[in-house]
């Protein structure tokens, strides 16, 4: 049959309207002021064939930063990590810090360290005075500062202010609060990487064991945590340590996408490994 596509307009109005009238519900709920929401039969119906590239592009783009920033990650989890690079971007740029953050895990940052560094004070200056010290906004600004420090190089600065961050977290958030395992990672981190080698690893692999009861073993976060605690053992010339972990790596990232982020760094790490001598 030909296509023959109505109108946007059209297509909305089909869709709020009840399939019996005074009887069955519509497709979609709400209206333009508050919103849109699909009926909940609709969220059930489980996706049979995968969301095609173009859709993907044209909900990202005329998405609001914030809600373009949730559909990018999907689209990352989906294997679409290409696709949503823009989004992020745009997120990034809205203020973010987990949009940038993820752009620099995956090894295509918008800027350097130290702009990102500068933006991210301003942000976290800004939502002391908007919501207060403990609030959540602030927490996780003042944890994109941590990251941008630890970006920049400074180790021992970055230590010291994740020291601060995490019991403040834990008390304000909950301590199974996945901010604050994303914080108690970044003090093993930055522990590990300003040379106290011997006492940051157990306090790696704590903090991803942590994360794994707390968010399940499956859950991206989780795999690449043990990614990044394979990359610091090779940046610190453990590769002995590194092989250890690998396969076990491997074995578990294999339901993702060969595109999603942590596949392809896992991929990288086991190429840099096994090729050395």
């Amino acid at each position: 049959m030909e296509l023959r596509p109505e109108p946007f307009s059209e297509a909305l109005n089909w869709a709020l309207t009840p399939t019996v009238p005074a009887g069955a519900n519509s497709l979609i709920l709400g209206n333009v002021e508050h919103g849109y929401l699909a009926f909940d039969y609709l969220i059930d119906i489980s996706a049979q064939e995968a969301i095609p590239e173009p859709v993907w592009v044209a909900v990202m783009e005329l998405a609001p930063p914030h809600e373009a920033y949730a559909i990018a990650v999907n689209a990352a989890i989906a294997g679409q990590f290409t696709l949503a690079i823009p989004a992020l971007r745009r997120a990034a740029q809205a203020g973010i810090g987990d949009a940038e953050a993820i752009l620099w895990d995956a090894n295509v940052p918008m800027r350097p360290a130290e702009e990102g560094l500068t933006v991210a004070w301003q942000r976290m200056q800004d939502c002391r005075q908007d919501f207060g010290t403990d609030h959540e906004e602030t927490l996780i600004a003042e944890i994109m500062v941590a990251f941008f420090i630890m970006r920049c190089g400074l180790y021992s600065e970055a230590l010291r202010l994740y020291e601060q961050l995490v019991d403040r977290a834990a008390s304000a958030l909950g301590p199974n609060h996945r901010n604050v395992l994303g914080m108690e990672f970044g003090l093993a981190s930055s522990t590990f990487a300003s040379g106290a080698q011997d006492e940051g690893l157990p306090l790696l692999e704590a903090a991803v064991r942590k994360s794994a009861g707390t968010l399940g073993p499956r859950d991206p976060a989780v795999l690449d945590r043990r990614r990044m605690v394979v990359q610091f053992l090779v940046e610190a010339g453990r590769n002995y340590d590194a092989l250890q972990r690998l396969p076990a790596l491997e074995a578990d990232c294999v339901h993702l996408p060969t595109t999603h982020p942590v596949a392809v760094g896992v991929r990288r790490l086991a190429s840099q490994l096994r090729k050395q001598p």
